[in-house]
């Protein structure tokens, strides 16, 4: 609706999206008030014999405002204020008018007002910057675990392309990565796309977000690596306005029908429940701070009736602990309860 439109314009201009329109109700009328004085004060000037000019802040001020209005009615088209942050000169033109004018007849007035306006923005700017609701998104959250977790023969896929930026700037570990699904490419495009990654990498990482909505609101990608990969991660981080989820799925099963080549063979028996076969050693020796990144391979010797989990400790010559990870094989999501005898199952690890 126009009105509503007018209105978010209005306080937008005014205090900002910092402040809640309903705390500061009073502040946001001054400035209408004095904004509609300062108008009636142009366009008085304006209708004088040879100064058309002085209505060129009312035209720079409302034509962008009418057209995204008049544009609204073949497609949505007002998001939110910075579509219209072209016309906020002339806003301020047209206010600083209102204030002079106010100024002249009615001192006390004019001093009253700029007062209000000067604690509202007062109290919008320190909204904006100490206020952990306004603050803008932060990304690095996603883009560290990304960095840290991926490795060399991953691929990321980033869902939607738009945000591309966002990865190459908080998360680009200098691996593979594509976006997934393209512009106006059609389903098919989008599959064939993921199964050639699926037969050229171990493991595939997406990175997913949900703005904008209508980026991939179907969530392809998600969706068939779900039905035709294993997923073995999932994290979600969360920030005021958006949600970026991360996934990591095998791009082959972690069921082993075949005895493995195991790079280092340790054969330890638990209870003749499971026996812990060995381990491999991924990448190049981490360094200090990194993760080290292993593959655990265990078999069930009979069906188990728990779900158990894995405890890994980092130790050095004399016994003392480096480092320690705790967590089920798989992440959970192959619990052991579910091994079936003899099976072999290899496990990421880090």
């Amino acid at each position: 609706p126009l009105l509503e439109l007018l209105r978010d314009v209005s306080n937008s201009f005014s205090l900002g999206l910092s402040a809640k329109a309903e705390q500061v109700l009073v502040v946001h009328w001054v400035f209408r008030g004095v904004f509609l004085i300062g108008a009636l004060a142009i366009a008085r000037r304006g209708f004088r014999p040879l100064s058309p000019k002085v209505l060129s802040a009312l035209i720079y001020l409302l034509v962008p405002v009418f057209s995204i209005y008049l544009l609204s009615y073949v497609q949505p088209a007002y998001m939110n204020i910075r579509h219209l942050m072209v016309s906020s000169p002339a806003f301020y033109l047209i206010l600083a008018v209102g204030l002079v004018t106010i100024g002249k007849k009615w001192p006390l007035i004019f001093a009253s007002c700029l007062a209000l306006m000067v604690v509202g923005s007062a109290h919008s700017t320190q909204q904006y910057f100490y206020n952990e609701k306004r603050a803008k998104d932060d990304h690095r959250a996603w883009g560290e675990y990304l960095k840290a977790h991926a490795q060399p023969g991953d691929i990321i896929v980033v869902d939607p392309p738009h945000i591309s930026q966002l990865y190459h700037y908080y998360a680009d570990a200098g691996l593979p990565w594509t976006g997934l699904p393209r512009l106006v490419s059609p389903e098919e495009a989008t599959i064939s796309a993921l199964e050639e990654l699926m037969a050229g990498y171990e493991r595939i990482w997406l990175a997913f977000s949900g703005t904008p909505d209508w980026g991939d609101p179907e969530g392809l990608p998600k969706r068939w690596l779900e039905e035709s990969a294993f997923l073995v991660d999932e994290r979600s981080f969360h920030t005021y306005s958006s949600l970026v989820q991360t996934f990591c799925f095998l791009t082959n099963p972690p069921m082993l029908d075949t005895p493995p080549e195991v790079q280092h063979r340790v054969e330890t028996n638990f209870e003749d429940k499971l026996l812990f076969l060995g381990y491999d050693l991924k990448g190049r020796p981490a360094a200090g701070g990194q993760f080290l990144h292993l593959n655990l391979y265990w078999k069930a010797q009979q069906k188990l009736g728990e779900d158990y989990g894995v405890s890994l400790r980092l130790l050095d010559g004399e016994n003392r602990l480096w480092g320690q990870a705790d967590r089920a094989p798989l992440n959970g999501h192959y619990p052991t309860s579910q091994w079936q005898p003899g099976q072999i199952v290899k496990d990421d690890y880090e």
